[in-house]
């Protein structure tokens, strides 16, 4: 009689941008490998160049313990690699998505927040920016410590980062703020098509900072985390 193997959950990835989708499932051991990522590369290259790069597979193992853990929600993938140019065409050279370490998204049916809690008690020596007028998380790996950042900048602004991101946690008053007509080409929200954009709703003056920093947890985490 032959034994009945039983593959792990396969999960669903959808890019915004290209509407493309990705089955994500580990081997029996619960490792992704090379025969697992098939086609992750290509899958996550960057939408403004269709250049094609090595994304982590961290990445893959990460996502798809997100996404078990909401039942199976489909994960919408905003951004994953970015070609050099474009991050520095977006203000942002530093970022790690130009790094193949770095993914911005959303789990279908799941609030923000929720999201954003999950990731950040969860997973450790990562960067997680949260992103509350695009409706987005970001996800980076690869860090030596953990790294927090708030970004209340909407759709075709400039970084707007929280000058206390743990304090406005703590209160959860994360004030929204209208999109105003000033461009940011630095801002992940760029990333989205009009049609994809999440638009506030009952906006209130942020209680922020804009204070750019750089990708350690001492200064600015993720300025980028977009396009």
């Amino acid at each position: 009689m032959k034994k009945v193997v039983k593959l792990a959950r396969a999960i669903t990835l959808t890019t915004l941008n290209t509407h493309e989708t990705y089955l994500l499932r580990p081997a029996l051991n619960g490792r992704f490998g090379g025969l697992q990522l098939r086609g992750w590369n290509r899958f996550l290259r960057c939408h403004h160049t269709q250049r094609v790069h090595n994304v982590s597979p961290l990445l893959a193992g990460f996502l798809y313990r997100i996404a078990t853990h909401f039942d199976g929600h489909r994960v919408l993938i905003v951004a994953g690699y970015r070609a050099p140019r474009i991050a520095r065409e977006k203000g942002n050279p530093k970022s790690p998505h130009p790094k193949g370490l770095a993914c911005d998204f959303r789990v279908e049916g799941i609030a923000t927040t929720t999201l954003r809690d999950y990731v950040r008690t969860t997973f450790h020596k990562v960067g997680v920016g949260y992103y509350p007028n695009s409706d987005f998380v970001h996800l980076d790996v690869g860090r030596k410590v953990d790294a927090f950042w708030i970004d209340y900048s909407g759709p075709g602004e400039r970084a707007d980062y929280s000058a206390d991101p743990k304090g406005d946690l703590q209160s959860e008053k994360l004030p929204l703020k209208l999109p105003t007509t000033q461009p940011a080409p630095a801002d992940s929200e760029a990333d989205l098509r009009d049609d994809q954009r999440v638009e506030p709703k009952g906006a209130q003056p942020p209680k922020s900072a804009s204070s750019p920093g750089s990708e350690t947890p001492k200064t600015t985490p993720e300025p980028d985390s977009t396009n």
